[in-house]
């Protein structure tokens, strides 16, 4: 009986491959099967379209070394992409132009790219002996790998072949002992660490197959579906290339996964960013413990279907470089907002573009004939900002100067950060929200001032305060926080780690 195992036919076409950078860092254990691998690696991937001098390759004393060493890449990278590092895993700074260079594929023609790395093939080769050894590097390798790519959102393809004698690890590198040589799975991880990149970054992923689906489609025909992944919209704005034929035109698909019929059609696999008859849904681009997290509760407040995806920060300061190559923001900055043919940076624009949108009608901006209250509300969204910056103010000094110094700095900030915490205990005075007795754009930027103030602690101990000194805020930030909506945005995975629970 024939076997059903393996994968299907990789996609033959990537657009965009040719702007992607590839790392690989295998093991040196077992180097009889390590080289194969590594060579059918670099061949689908070249085969796909990456650059040769796009591939950058490492490697480690064995498998056990395989999660650090594509951690460690993987930082590097992004630290090389906003700098000029030549040694992706050489100091610890990862600043050292005078160590070592990273290794670039042979044949490569031209200067490499020194963007972050778009994905990391992680190959190692454990073959079982006579102790426990075995299962022990195996397991932590495999879920090391699995938790560097959880951790980071760069893909991270498991390369690491587990066999149980030598002649199973030789087959499946390709270099078999008899007449069957077996099959090379690095040419499957090559493709694939191409492919898992282009899908993190949002690239339309349309994969047309044919199915025999006599009760859908006449006798003598195929029915032809295309699937569309939750974060994809087809609008019908255009149509489908046909071969030349008559376009179809693609009906519109709601954000829950289906297939849709479109009729017997034949086109190659599609894999666009930005197609004219296909357009992305909402998108938030996230940066971890930011101002993005007052768009998103917005969103949340007024029910609206978004992606978030979410960026981390560099040694917990800057965010990581494809925050800027994947939103398009020039500033490189969060949050930014993609809402169909809109784009904005700033969480105030955002906050109120969202809100005069799509509930132009509601109260969010103050009551519609109440212009106390509606200059109150900007007033507020105004001062959220100022409030920042003098908080801001006490905390870069942190990052960047002595101890002493920048406990100077935050004395001559103090004042205006407690005068700032006095004006909204005020506001909050026999009132649960800061304008009016319900939730208003006010409070969607506000709340996340007042919990960074108070978390990072800027003006409030090293005065001999504490955060009990403001009691209505107190009550307010955690009222804010039981609403439904702030909760979502948690639930949908934002990293915020200033919520105010106690």
């Amino acid at each position: 009986m024939a076997s059903i195992k393996g994968p299907a036919p990789a996609p033959t076409s990537f657009p965009g491959a040719d702007k992607l950078r590839i790392g690989i860092v295998h093991a040196r254990w077992n180097e009889e099967c390590i080289t194969p691998l590594v060579q059918g690696c670099v061949e689908t991937i070249t085969k796909a379209g990456v650059k040769p001098e796009n591939i950058v390759i490492e490697s480690v004393p064995g498998s056990w070394e395989l999660p650090h060493g594509v951690s460690r890449l993987i930082s590097g990278s992004q630290v090389q992409a906003s700098s000029n590092v030549s040694d992706l895993m050489g100091a610890t700074s990862l600043l050292d132009d005078n160590s070592k260079p990273s290794t670039p594929v042979a044949g490569s023609s031209s200067k490499p790219s020194k963007a972050a790395l778009d994905a990391v093939i992680g190959i190692g080769v454990l073959i079982k002996g006579s102790t426990m050894h075995f299962e022990y590097i195996s397991e932590s390798c495999c879920s090391g790998l699995m938790r560097v790519g959880l951790d980071t959102g760069v893909p991270v393809i498991l390369g690491v072949l587990t066999a149980l004698t030598e002649d199973q690890a030789l087959e499946r590198s390709g270099v078999g002992r008899g007449a069957n040589k077996g099959h090379n799975h690095g040419l499957d991880w090559g493709s694939a660490a191409v492919e898992m990149r282009l899908v993190a970054a949002g690239v339309m992923l349309v994969e047309e197959r044919a199915y025999d689906a006599p009760e859908l489609a006449d006798e003598s025909t195929h029915a032809t579906y295309l699937h569309l992944s939750t974060r994809i919209r087809a609008e019908p704005v255009g149509s489908v290339p046909n071969g030349g034929a008559d376009p179809i035109k693609v009906p519109s698909i709601g954000i829950e996964p289906r297939f849709s019929r479109v009729g017997a059609l034949h086109c190659s696999l599609l894999r666009y960013p930005s197609h004219d008859w296909v357009t992305m849904s909402r998108v938030l681009y996230y940066l971890e413990d930011s101002r993005a997290f007052r768009v998103a509760w917005a969103m949340e407040e007024l029910e609206l279907d978004y992606e978030l995806k979410h960026y981390r920060r560099i040694e917990g300061k800057r965010a990581e470089p494809t925050l800027k190559s994947e939103s398009g923001n020039p500033l490189g900055k969060s949050p930014y907002l993609v809402d169909s043919e809109v784009k904005l940076g700033e969480s105030a624009a955002q906050v109120k573009y969202l809100i005069q949108r799509y509930a132009p009608e509601s109260s969010l901006l103050g009551p519609a004939e109440d212009w106390q209250k509606r200059g109150d509300v900007e007033a507020w969204i105004s001062f959220s900002e100022g409030m920042m910056v003098h908080t801001l103010a006490a905390i870069y000094p942190r990052w960047f100067l002595d101890p002493a110094s920048a406990a100077q700095v935050e004395a001559k900030m103090t004042p205006n950060i407690q005068n700032n915490l006095n004006a909204l205990e005020s506001a909050l005075t026999g009132s649960d929200y800061l304008v009016g007795d319900s939730l208003t754009a006010a409070d969607l930027m506000c709340v996340f001032s007042a919990e960074y103030t108070l978390y990072m602690d800027t003006g409030i101990s090293s005065n001999a305060k504490n955060k009990q000194d403001w009691p209505n805020t107190l009550a307010w930030l955690k009222r804010c926080a039981q609403r439904p909506a702030y909760k979502r945005v948690l639930q949908k995975g934002a990293t915020h780690k200033f919520t105010v629970t106690e």
